[in-house]
């Protein structure tokens, strides 16, 4: 199946896409490629929103002030 190569080229699964191939050999089943596409295939990552409040320019010429004396 080029779908099972195209799994394991793409995402870097060779390895346990093997083993779990040679699992279903050995009970005699046939590889279900949706069912190994969702079992390997990388999951869309959640990245945290982050929220940035910039300080007022005035703080800046405080530091400044600080940093003169």
């Amino acid at each position: 199946m080029v779908g099972l190569l195209e799994l394991a080229g793409h995402h870097g699964v060779e390895a346990l896409l093997a083993q779990r191939l040679d699992a279903l050999l050995v009970v005699g089943e046939l590889p279900d490629l949706k069912q190994l596409r969702d079992e390997f295939a990388p999951r869309e990552a959640l990245c945290p929103e982050v929220v940035v409040e910039m300080p007022l320019i005035a703080v800046y010429d405080e530091l400044l002030d600080k940093a003169a004396a």
